[in-house]
This record gives structure tokens, C-alpha cells and sequence, in this order.
């Protein structure tokens, strides 16, 4: 499963160098300007395919009943909360790492 994420991310930013290399810079952009809302609402709503997909794999979720649904809706906000919680939890533990390696100076 990892790999083939790993697999699509790797496509998807070739995909964007590729695009980026072989047209005009300032017509990506204006074309990305007018169409950024959109860009922002499918890449919303593939977020909650792909995780809504994982949640339903990974805890066998039964949708069929009203109180499966009710029972699905705590998990994915569960799991979200807790993508969120650990999100903070390593962009903390980046920032008070010490990144200068030895002596600035020398």
C-alpha cells in the first residue's frame, strides 16, 4: 500500500516538473490564477475519497444502517483528529531540532 503511494506521489510531482519545464511560466500561472478555487475543491474532495476509502479498509465499516453511518462519521473524524493532532505533534519536533551541523563560524 505504502509503495503505491509512494509510486503515485513520485508520478504526480514528475508530472508537475514536467508541465512546469515545458510551458511558458507566466501562462501556467495565469491559467493556475483563475482556476485555483477549483483546483482547491478537487483536491478537497479527492482527499476525502482516498481517506474515506482507508478508514472504510482499515476498520471495516458497515454503511448499509443509519447507525453504521453514524458509527463510520465518529471513526473518520476520530482519524482525522488524530492526522491533525499528529501533524502538530512532527512539524513540533522539527522545528526544536538542531539543524546547523557543528560550528557556523569555521
Amino acid at each position: 500500500m505504502v509503495a503505491t503511494w509512494l509510486i503515485i506521489g513520485i508520478a504526480v510531482f514528475l508530472l508537475i516538473v514536467f508541465i512546469y519545464r515545458s510551458q511558458n511560466t507566466i501562462y501556467m500561472t495565469t491559467l493556475l490564477q483563475g482556476k485555483i478555487f477549483y483546483l482547491f475543491i478537487i483536491l478537497i474532495i479527492l482527499f476525502l475519497a482516498f481517506s474515506l476509502s482507508h478508514i472504510y479498509k482499515a476498520y471495516n465499516l458497515d454503511i448499509t444502517t443509519l447507525s453504521g453511518v453514524g458509527n463510520a462519521t465518529r471513526v473518520y473524524f476520530a482519524w482525522l483528529k488524530s492526522l491533525f493532532s499528529n501533524f502538530g505533534k512532527v512539524s513540533g519536533y522539527v522545528v526544536q531540532q538542531d539543524w546547523i551541523l557543528g560550528n557556523a563560524t569555521k
